[in-house]
């Protein structure tokens, strides 16, 4: 690929609100990685009846001939769609490269909503029969992680200013209530709290659920359910 044709694989990127730098282009010009999921993109030019074996050289361009190349694309999106080698003009193949991404971004971005459920059952049934009383660096932890979900709250688009209150006085009163109560009665608490939001209507079921697994993914150490300590949200 030449200067052209490499800019308009990045600007095809760019334009899926993606980050050129999170993918490699491949140093023989041959196609694109996205190595954070896994995901390739292959593009080869070739003209009629030259086999698949010399797929990256354009024998024409070699004998001099005005020929206009012809793409042939193939990709992969880790667990999500591929295409087989396919012909495409110039054009086209700046839309391949989008489609591509757009598939990328979404496996990039979005949660396993049924591993995410397994993970919520998980939480609710793990057994603490001492029901311990959260220590204060615990504690500390706890309304640490609760701030961080309330600044994401915040700033999702999806949710409206009530909804936004409606949330972070729960959030609120579950960080008050880790001085007070036990393990196993926060974690009862903290289901209390999301499905009576979801029974009231007051937020959608899969953004309560986005609540649940970020407290869960950075509290899971001191809530029984194994994993890491809190970590920075992005």
């Amino acid at each position: 690929m030449n200067l052209r044709e490499r800019n308009a694989l990045f600007k095809a990127i760019s334009e899926q609100e993606m980050d050129p730098a999170e993918f490699e282009l491949k140093s023989d010009g041959t196609g694109l990685e996205h190595p954070a999921t896994g995901s390739w993109f292959r593009v080869g030019e070739r003209e009629a009846g030259v086999p698949f074996s010399v797929i990256f050289r354009h024998t024409a361009r070699q004998r001099g001939a005005p020929v206009k190349p012809t793409y042939w694309v193939t990709w992969n999106v880790s667990d999500g769609p591929g295409k087989e080698w396919a012909a495409c003009s110039p054009l086209a193949l700046e839309q391949e490269v989008q489609e591509w991404a757009t598939e990328v971004k979404y496996v990039a971005s979005e949660p396993d909503r049924w591993a995410d459920l397994r993970t919520v059952r998980e939480l609710l049934t793990v057994s603490d029969s001492t029901n311990e009383r959260f220590t204060a660096e615990e504690h500390s932890a706890i309304a640490g992680r609760i701030d961080q979900v309330k600044q994401q709250v915040q700033q999702n688009p999806d949710l409206s200013a009530d909804q936004v209150k409606a949330v972070e006085q729960k959030l609120d009163e579950l960080v008050d209530a880790s001085k007070r109560v036990g393990k196993k009665d926060w974690r009862v608490m903290l289901y209390g709290y999301a499905f009576g939001m979801i029974a009231n209507d007051a937020v959608p079921p899969h953004l309560v659920q986005s609540i649940i697994m970020t407290v869960a993914h950075g509290l899971g150490h001191i809530l029984g359910i194994g994993g890491a300590p809190p970590q920075p949200l992005p």
